[in-house]
């Protein structure tokens, strides 16, 4: 797959062999159908296509979808196992990279100057440069860092938030053979475990006060996926009502249902959890 036109290049030919697999590529991630399930067995680390397309819509990390669609266009066309398991574990590295951009924000230039030394990699091993795909030490402390003190419960990085539940989720939920999230993929949202208007009901007022409020309220530790109409059922509700709804199919909400409180002991509890298992998920 080029990505550009080459000259001698007629239209109709790049039509056919590069344009239309490209758009026929992104129409297949955005409709949630692209996976890499039957090769689970050949790799150990399977990417999240559904994770790496959502970060092509998120501002700081949109041009990973110059290296994601060339990647996924050499997995398709190949023939050959080991070629595809090189595409599968390129994809897992481009993942990490894509989540990097989420969380550091790195300046467009750079970001965009990557993604094309990332594919230029791929192109041509024999080429004397170091894997931009990989991630350095100080870039890996800045992952963890902002997945610990960020706030992603609203505005903008609610966006980074949904997209790193979600794809916790689905590892979760492969490593339990269930169902991936895919057919409630278009009603998720983000539900805040403590309210953001937690100061008008009493069970949340009798444990937070506002320092600790403004601490947990939009960190990881406090925020769950649910489908719109749950969310919106029990929004500014009290725990033991939320409880009762969070029976869902995503084991991050359903472990909620675990706790007997929900003060701010238990968030940074399930906030450590969440870490923990972001930092498994995507060996950092």
């Amino acid at each position: 797959m080029t990505l550009y036109c080459r000259g001698g290049l007629d239209g109709r030919h790049f039509y056919e062999k590069e344009l239309k697999p490209t758009v026929s590529l992104l129409e297949r991630l955005e409709g949630d159908s692209f996976s890499f399930s039957e090769d689970a067995g050949q790799v150990k680390v399977l990417p999240s296509a559904t994770f790496l397309y959502a970060a092509t819509k998120i501002q700081t990390a949109k041009d990973v979808a110059l290296p994601l669609v060339f990647l996924i266009g050499e997995y398709t066309k190949a023939s050959e196992l080991e070629v595809r398991k090189s595409m599968i574990n390129y994809l897992a590295e481009l993942e990490k990279l894509a989540l990097w951009m989420m969380l550091a924000k790195p300046k467009p230039k750079d970001r965009r100057q990557r993604c094309l030394e990332a594919i230029k990699y791929v192109q041509d091993r024999s080429a004397q440069r170091s894997n931009p795909f990989m991630l350095q030490n100080e870039e890996i402390d800045v992952i963890k860092q902002r997945l610990r003190t960020g706030e992603y419960g609203k505005g903008a990085p609610s966006r980074v938030g949904k997209a790193v539940l979600e794809r916790l989720n689905e590892f979760e939920l492969a490593n339990k053979n269930q169902a991936e999230l895919t057919p409630f993929h278009k009603t998720l949202q983000l539900e805040h475990v403590l309210p953001q208007k937690w100061q008008n009901v009493k069970y949340w007022s009798e444990r937070w006060n506002d320092d600790d409020a403004n601490t947990w309220l939009n960190r990881l530790g406090n925020l769950a996926l649910l489908n719109q109409k749950v969310n919106a059922k029990v929004s500014n509700g009290s725990f033991d009502l939320k409880r009762k709804e969070y029976m869902s199919p995503y084991p991050l909400t359903q472990l909620i249902t675990g706790y007997s409180d929900w003060s701010p002991k238990e968030v940074e509890g399930n906030h450590s959890r969440i870490i923990d298992l972001a930092i498994k998920v995507w060996k950092l």
